[in-house]
């Protein structure tokens, strides 16, 4: 899935919750693409690839964190003071 596709991103999460409840989410996604065919200065970095770079790896992310939090049962009746 394209992580950077907002309307995708939602409608999977919106498929996961009608199976069953949100308990554990795990961001993975993630790229490095400063300079297509090896490493370079940020003087010569190329801005789209940047771009995706932040897209993918921050604003996805970004755009998640709300969905989840909505779809996921509230933390209430947990106690995390509790874990000693």
């Amino acid at each position: 899935m394209d992580v950077t596709d907002h309307r995708a991103v939602a409608t999977a999460v919106n498929r996961v919750v009608e199976r069953a409840p949100l308990k554990v989410v795990v961001w993975a996604a993630g790229v490095f693409d400063w300079h297509r065919g090896g490493a370079a200065s940020a003087d010569v970095a190329d801005p789209a690839g940047w771009r995706r770079v932040l897209d993918v790896n921050l604003t996805a992310a970004a755009v998640l964190r709300p969905l989840v939090l909505a779809a996921a049962p509230s933390a209430t009746s947990l106690d995390v003071r509790d874990r000693g």
